[in-house]
């Protein structure tokens, strides 16, 4: 009798200690509860996911009496395999766990940490959302050279300190991925205004930069001089070098006599964890000019090197430079100066939809490889004389085959419209278009059926999308948002000649009479999306319902945080992750749950 009690006690303990690891790694496998990442600080392996077999051996450990008694070989050989294999891959996890024991989300975080996207990072993060990472220096040194005190985050190197010029990288990384970066020069100002060191710079950058797309160009307040803060400039652009398309921030500004120049590069990928360090440590960088005598022979080359780029002081924007209160340069001539270029490959869609056929198989059937559409694709590369995948046609298919996420973005103005499609797997990101808003008269004329094709590394995809809708810096005036009934706005991008409604301010105005195109970006998995307008040289709108209203709301919102509405967008898509913004109002508080903020999918408006 009495053993019979402990048997049941016994099962009773082993289930109450089993059961609590066990569904806790059971929510952190499925994402429910992450909170037990906290557990793999203090181990090797991945001791979060070792409890859940921890868990299931203490499970399977409480009717072990039971099981023995029943003296079943064929029931006791596998129960005890099992409850053994549980136990070795708990304690074998703690210090090591296979990948193929690893839920995908968790794989990909560990590809975003290799990447740059380190623990530091989420503790910045962690930091922007409780409204401290402008003040907090927690996890800082600082570089001290005459006159500078460069903020480095633990653990990054030192790459260059010379002369007038301090680099800061990223720890290293493995090969084949980009280091992300900091570099810090400085030289005399020859009382050259900021406006055209800025012109220079983006001069010099469409000069330079390989398959470059300038995004931003816009006013941003550092604090790095001791006077009090000093207004400079952030511009950012994208272009490629080598395999990476890589992303720079770039700010300008002149204290003292000399001017500044802080450059901060990563990868399209690495902007979720990189971007916001790179901000702080410009907050954090301190400027002590001092008296400064000058250097002649310096002074002279620079203006010499100014002399040739941007010889005399740019263009004002008038209404910009009205309605802001201070100048503003004119950026019409640089949006016309980056009008999309449409790629060579065009295919007819019955080819693409033949294609698509090929997600299935590796090879067309005989009665397929006699029609145009064949001849189409074996031309373009993709299909081989026999009908079977080229090396290129594996890499059309790959993001159907392993699929990733979708997207689908339109565009349109009072001319017409057009769209977009993308589809990312397996590294690869697949872009369909018809010819962009913004594209210049092109040679090849293509045909009714015709899409542009473009195959390219998944992180690519958002740049690619930025050049067909024409991304361009312009000046973001801030005012009350517009809001118009249905009727209204549909007029208007119908019509550039439509009467303004009555009460609109001046900026609201400005922005009303210039050209208009609409776009939105849908995710084709869960139908969330954003809708912009672009309404050239007043910038971009972020286009909404008005809450409760039926009827249309249009926000000014900078180029810059378009990018980075459609960066975060796409990564949160593609790796599966909650939607967090937090330049854009609305999508910027980062939820303790993890789940999606509210408003990730708006409501039709009626």
């Amino acid at each position: 009798m009495e053993s019979g009690t402990n048997e049941w006690a016994f099962t009773m303990i082993a289930f109450l200690l089993g059961i609590v690891p066990f569904v806790g790694g059971v929510l952190l496998y499925t994402k429910k509860f992450v909170g037990l990442l906290v557990l793999d600080r203090f181990m090797p392996g991945k001791p979060s996911l070792a409890q859940t077999f921890i868990g299931a051996w203490l499970l399977m450990m409480a009717p072990s009496g039971f099981v023995l008694q029943t003296r079943i070989d064929a029931l006791i050989v596998p129960y005890g395999i099992v409850l053994f294999g549980c136990l070795a891959i708990g304690l074998l996890g703690c210090y090591w766990m296979p990948k193929f024991l690893q839920p995908r989300w968790m794989k990909e975080g560990d590809k975003l940490e290799a990447r740059g996207e380190d623990r530091f990072c989420e503790g910045l993060l962690r930091l922007e959302r409780e409204k401290e990472a402008m003040t907090n220096t927690a996890g800082f040194s600082y570089d001290r050279l005459p006159g500078i005190q460069f903020p480095r985050p633990d653990g990054w190197e030192i790459a260059e300190s010379s002369g007038n010029t301090i680099a800061v990288a990223h720890p290293p990384v493995p090969s084949g991925i980009f280091r992300p970066n900091m570099v810090l020069r400085w030289a005399p100002a020859n009382r050259i205004s900021l406006a055209r060191y800025a012109t220079a710079a983006l001069a010099s950058t469409m000069q330079t930069a390989q398959q470059v797309r300038i995004i931003a160009h816009e006013v941003w307040t550092l604090n790095a001089a001791p006077d009090g803060p000093v207004t400079g400039r952030r511009q950012r652009f994208v272009h490629q070098i080598e395999q990476h398309p890589v992303c720079v921030d770039r700010w300008l500004w002149i204290a003292g006599n000399r001017v500044y120049e802080a450059t901060a590069s990563y990868t399209v990928d690495q902007l979720v964890g990189m971007k916001l360090l790179f901000e702080q440590m410009i907050m954090d960088l301190r400027i002590d000019p001092g008296d400064e005598t000058g250097n002649g022979a310096a002074e002279d080359q620079e203006t010499s090197l100014m002399d040739t780029i941007a010889p005399t002081e740019p263009r004002l924007d008038k209404g910009a430079t009205r309605l802001a209160g201070e100048d503003r340069e004119d950026l019409d001539r640089l949006a016309a100066s980056q009008p999309y270029q449409e790629p060579a490959l065009l295919l007819p869609i019955p080819a693409l939809e033949l294609m698509d056929s090929m997600t299935k198989r590796n090879r067309l059937g005989m009665f397929q490889r006699k029609g145009s559409e064949f001849a189409a694709l074996r031309d373009a590369g993709f299909l081989a004389a026999d009908g079977s995948l080229t090396p290129a046609g594996t890499a059309f298919v790959a993001p159907l085959r392993s699929p990733d996420a979708a997207f689908s973005v339109t565009a349109g103005d009072a001319h017409g419209g057009a769209v977009l499609q993308v589809w990312t797997g397996g590294g690869i990101g697949r872009v369909t278009a018809e010819p962009s808003r913004f594209s210049t008269p092109s040679v090849q004329v293509p045909g009714p059926d015709d899409l542009s094709v473009q195959v390219l590394q998944a992180n690519a995809v958002p740049k690619a999308i930025a050049d067909w809708l024409g991304f361009s810096p312009a000046w973001s005036i801030a005012h009350e948002p517009v809001v118009l009934t249905k009727d209204q706005y549909e007029a208007r991008m119908k019509s550039a000649q439509v009467s303004a409604p009555e009460g609109l301010g001046e900026a609201a105005r400005r922005m009303w009479e210039q050209p208009w195109t609409d776009w939105e970006i849908v995710d084709e998995r869960d139908g969330g999306w954003f809708g912009f307008v672009n309404a050239g040289s007043a910038g971009q709108y972020r286009l909404g319902p008005a809450a409760g209203t039926g009827s249309v709301m249009l926000e000014p919102v900078s180029t810059a945080v378009v990018w980075d509405t459609l960066v975060r967008f796409i990564h949160a898509a593609v790796e599966g992750t909650p939607l967090w913004i937090p330049e854009l109002t609305g999508f910027d508080q980062r939820p303790e749950d993890g789940t999606a903020p509210e408003g990730k999918v708006w409501a039709d408006y009626a």
